[in-house]
């Protein structure tokens, strides 16, 4: 089974190359990237899919009769761009303001003190929409993010606080009517 390392790095070309499976780092220019374990660094998440491949032809028919053209293939699924946003230990409530419908991550850094998030009003967000929120130092155990949604809003069906308090831990949340559902 190979590994998956997350962290922030300033210049993923500086990064370690790891003995096997890959490293995934937000670069210097904000974009996550990953490097294998041949040195090689790539970007994450972007680009689209191929064309699938035609169907093959059908056999011929006797008697000199042509076969039929198989059906062709189906087309690749489309790459799909997100957006990348490091936040810092502030205190809080920090709020989260979408910058597009694509999902978004949130890679958060409580290695100073706790961090509280507040979601966006779930009415001014398109149904559809993903944030993912992640702890990316290993710290909420000790420094908890909390996420607050919009005075009215439900997460998960509930008024209460969201917590993460589990170092690395994550959630995913997306956005139905005047929810925020966690995926």
């Amino acid at each position: 089974m190979s590994s998956i390392s997350l962290t922030t790095y300033t210049d993923m070309s500086g990064a370690a190359t790891p003995s096997s499976g890959i490293l995934l780092g937000l670069d210097l220019d904000g974009i996550l990237k990953q490097k294998d374990d041949t040195g090689t660094i790539t970007v994450v998440g972007t680009g689209g899919g191929g064309s699938g491949s035609s169907g093959t032809s059908g056999a011929n028919g006797s008697s000199g009769t042509s076969g039929t053209v198989g059906p062709s293939g189906t087309s690749g699924t489309s790459g799909s761009g997100y957006n990348i946003t490091t936040i810092y230990s502030s205190g809080g409530p920090l709020p989260i303001v979408p910058s597009s419908p694509l999902p978004e991550f949130y890679g958060i850094d409580t290695s100073l003190a706790p961090l509280t998030l507040l979601l966006p009003q779930a009415t001014t967000v398109v149904d559809g929409k993903i944030i993912y929120i992640k702890d990316i130092h290993g710290m909420a155990f000790t420094n908890t993010i909390v996420i607050n949604q919009f005075s009215g809003d439900y997460i998960e069906g509930s008024l209460s606080p969201y917590a993460i308090n589990v170092n690395f831990g994550s959630v995913s949340l997306i956005k139905q009517a005047g929810n925020w559902w966690i995926i």
